[in-house]
């Protein structure tokens, strides 16, 4: 097609659209300027050139039904391409009011969001406070519209780092939308309909009228997204008829589904649907004025229900006698009807579960199943999908056949459970004072054998420990985690003993006692907490808002306040999670959850401190790192340094640290040094595509800055080293009966817990529980636990928690 051929098509276009008049609006004595970004067709952006245009024809229609002054637009065809400081002219110099910038974005194929940007100025003002209304007023109706994942108003400096050449010169206020991401490809597909762009005008046009306080819209607008009920899939050539009205719209032949009514009175409607090889469908909906109404519909094929796959898989042997037994069907399945149609030969009973789609159902049987055994699982024909289809068993396309498979189970497990790996490692030193313990077995476990008696920390006194338990599993192996409830002691060996009653799922107990041993670091240290999350992830940016994040899969990565997952070792009640899901066909990969001033301006820092946080991994191989800002207060994208990549190669909490002044600086978009006064920019992730899972969920909690001290810190306190004065005394008489006494000094005022414990760490008995000053005191023990009742004989161990600081005696009661 030629250039003037175009061009002449876009006016005969353009030349005849005239929507609906909106009564009563009135913008008289104003002056707009629309601006269609880009131009210069087909060079640059051609597919954008083009929707700018549509979009700003339409909105100049729309305004011009509320008699402004004014409507002028800075190009009138996809050939012309003003430049920037050219748009601007025409506005300064035509002295209009104000000035719209109609864009759509782009990047890597997988974000949908609205953003308005106004101008910023250097010291993050913006330099028309008005521009600033405008756009968040632009961003919700754009959003309501459009249905866009999310919406932003951002100054250009905070949001790209420099000021928008089409907005810095500007003599008026005005702002730049871009509605939503023409490279992804659902969006992509209904920009291709001309009714979607009008409705974008329309809503850029209610927002005109709303912040100038002109009467709104007396009209309304309905419009729905077709698709199949199952896939999801939008769906070409359906028939929409409105009553009753009669008015018909037909999805047109680009995979949006798109339906659009325009120009509505208010009042109740009925839309019915129907598509060749899908069942019909109906539904009553109101429409308001000045509305953006939303009616979808899910159509469901005709095509019967089939079995897609089977675990296990029809023929397998050596299936675990506990394995569950899962049926994966092509669509909705009636629970009821399905769970009467299984059958299992040899019988065997047990409970049904399914996934929220009803498209899996799992099996538990209540008994292990027999050991080297063939069984046979029926799915009877009578088993129905959730629009009465039966099952079509063998897949010949039609209903009332069963399915039928079998398998053979593996010879009965007699193999100990053994210990595959251990942290803190046997042997290490200079372990955290707050260290997550952790033991890694080759094979599931039996949780309920997870108890005190089987799992003992003791400390260089061989006391035992008070400490919590919990147990994951990842692949094939079960992982223990120990955590103890107090600071464990600097500088001391502790030892951690795995006894024999731990068993497998199989009910094989470890066959010998697992033992192995740790020693603490010397070193103390002092924290500055920068979020411990206990307010929840506000102010960090959800991933999807930073446009450094690519590769995602934008519905499924969030980042969201939890309080099932913390932090047990700093009494945590709420931590960041994290869910994403990477597109393994993009170019790249970045998660950036990034963390704006002023929030990130609260702690400043240098290269003398350690940045940690904690981490509850997901075991899926992908990679964590932090990002800083240096050269604090200059804010511009080179100061941005990162540490290197850590695999998350873990499940359970870890302690993940970069030692500022010692560890390697990673690479991103910084020189790769570390220098001047620094604050957190962000947590980032990526996507390893040799072996990474595609989604999953990390936690993210207590995020701080540790920084080594000796004798006294930077204002004279002293530091959490053990006073030498700090002392607790042997008791007396010992053994002893029926009652004993315990005497410990303090050399300084603090938070006293002096605790029995038997010989399983249990607590028995808590003496004290206060704040105490410096001196000397006794306690008497008279043999009673917190019930009152008297313990048994036996060796107990006095425990005496002062702050960070503790220490522990063996004692031994005779009746």
């Amino acid at each position: 097609m030629s250039q003037r051929r175009l061009v002449i098509m876009l006016m005969v276009l353009f030349g005849g659209i005239s929507p609906s008049l909106a009564q009563g609006a009135d913008l008289s004595g104003l002056k707009f300027c629309l601006d269609p970004g880009h131009g210069a067709y087909p060079t640059i952006k051609p597919f954008e050139t083009l929707i700018n245009l549509k979009v700003g024809f339409y909105l100049k229609d729309y305004l011009e039904t509320a008699n402004p002054d004014t409507v002028i637009l800075t190009r009138t065809d996809n050939i012309q391409n003003p430049s920037l400081s050219e748009r601007e002219f025409i506005a300064n110099s035509n002295n209009v009011d104000w000035f719209n910038s109609i864009h759509h974005n782009a990047w890597q194929g997988v974000s949908n969001y609205t953003l308005v940007l106004y101008e910023e100025l250097s010291n993050g003002q913006p330099q028309w406070p008005e521009a600033v209304t405008m756009s968040e007023i632009m961003g919700e109706d754009i959003w309501h519209a459009m249905r866009t994942t999310t919406w932003y108003a951002r100054g250009d400096r905070s949001f790209l780092g420099y000021n928008l050449g089409v907005l810095d010169d500007l003599q008026m206020p005005g702002e730049l939308t871009e509605a939503s991401f023409f490279d992804y490809t659902p969006e992509k597909n209904r920009l291709r309909n001309d009714d979607y762009l009008k409705m974008e005008a329309r809503a850029l046009f209610t927002s005109f009228l709303d912040y100038f306080g002109a009467d709104p819209l007396t009209t309304g607008n309905l419009s729905g997204i077709i698709s199949d009920a199952e896939t999801g899939q939008p769906l070409n050539g359906v028939t929409c008829t409105l009553f009753p009205d009669s008015l018909v719209y037909i999805t047109d032949d680009s995979l949006n589904g798109l339906y659009i009514f325009d120009d509505l009175s208010p009042g109740s409607y009925s839309v019915a649907v129907e598509n060749e090889g899908y069942m019909s469908d109906t539904a009553s909906v109101m429409v308001a004025a000045d509305i953006f109404t939303i009616q979808d519909f899910g159509l469901a094929n005709t095509i019967p229900p089939t079995v897609v796959s089977t675990v296990p898989d029809s023929g397998d042997t050596g299936v675990f006698v506990f394995e569950e037994l899962v049926i994966n069907f092509s669509r909705y399945m009636d629970q009821a009807t399905t769970e009467s149609a299984f059958v299992i030969v040899p019988s065997a009973m047990g409970t049904f579960s399914w996934n929220i789609d009803h498209t899996q159902m799992t099996f538990d049987p209540d008994e292990y199943l027999q050991s080297h055994t063939d069984y046979q699982v029926t799915i009877a024909a009578t088993a129905e999908d959730n629009f009465g289809h039966l099952l079509d068993g063998n897949g010949d396309g039609l209903e009332g056949d069963p399915y039928t498979f079998v398998f053979r189970t593996a010879r009965l497990d007699t193999t100990s459970p053994l210990v595959f790996a251990v942290s803190p490692a046997n042997g290490a030193d200079d372990v955290s004072v707050d260290a997550v313990i952790s033991a890694e077995f080759d094979e599931f476990l039996d949780p309920t054998t997870i108890i005190p008696q089987n799992v003992i920390l003791r400390d260089g006194n061989s006391v035992p420990v008070a400490r919590t338990f919990d147990y994951q599993e990842l692949g094939t192996h079960g992982f223990i985690f120990i955590y103890p409830a107090e600071l464990l002691n600097p500088d001391e060996t502790y030892t951690v003993t795995l006894n024999t009653g731990l068993r497998d799922l199989f009910l094989n107990e470890m066959d010998q006692t697992y033992e192995w041993s740790f020693t603490t670091s010397s070193q103390s240290y002092q924290f500055t907490s920068i979020d411990d999350f206990e307010d929840g992830v506000s102010p960090w940016w959800d991933p999807e808002a930073s446009g450094s994040t690519s590769g995602t899969i934008a519905d499924s990565t969030t980042f969201d306040t939890d309080t099932s997952t913390v932090n047990p070792t700093t009494g945590s009640t709420a931590s960041g999670r994290l869910d994403y899901e990477w597109d393994p066909g993009a170019p790249s990969w970045l998660i950036r959850v990034y963390f704006p001033p002023p929030a990130s301006d609260a702690v400043h820092f240098d290269t003398s401190y350690t940045l940690q946080v904690w981490l509850y991994g997901d075991g899926s191989n992908n990679k964590f790192r932090f990002c800083v800002d240096d050269h604090i207060p200059s804010t511009a994208a080179e100061y941005h340094e990162v540490s290197q990549w850590v695999t998350i190669d873990w499940v359970g909490w870890r302690l993940v640290q970069w030692d500022l002044g010692s560890d390697p600086v990673g690479s991103w978009i910084g020189n790769g040094i570390l220098e001047g006064t620094m604050r957190v920019d962000s947590f980032q992730m990526t996507y390893h595509d040799q072996g990474g899972a595609s989604k999953g969920t990390i936690y993210l909690d207590d995020l701080r800055l540790a920084r080594a001290v000796t004798g006294v810190d930077d204002q004279g306190q002293l530091t959490h080293r053990l006073p030498s004065t700090f002392q607790l005394f042997q008791n007396y008489p010992n053994p002893f009966n029926p009652e004993t006494n315990i005497g410990y000094q303090l050399s300084e005022d603090d938070h006293v817990r002096l605790r029995i414990f038997n010989v399983f760490g249990q607590t028995v008995k808590t003496l004290v529980d206060e704040s105490q000053a410096a001196g000397t005191y006794t306690v008497r023990w008279k043999g009673l636990d917190d019930r009152g009742l008297p313990v048994a004989s036996g060796v107990y161990f006095c425990h005496l928690q002062v702050g960070r600081l503790a220490q522990s005696r063996k004692m031994i009661l005779v009746r």
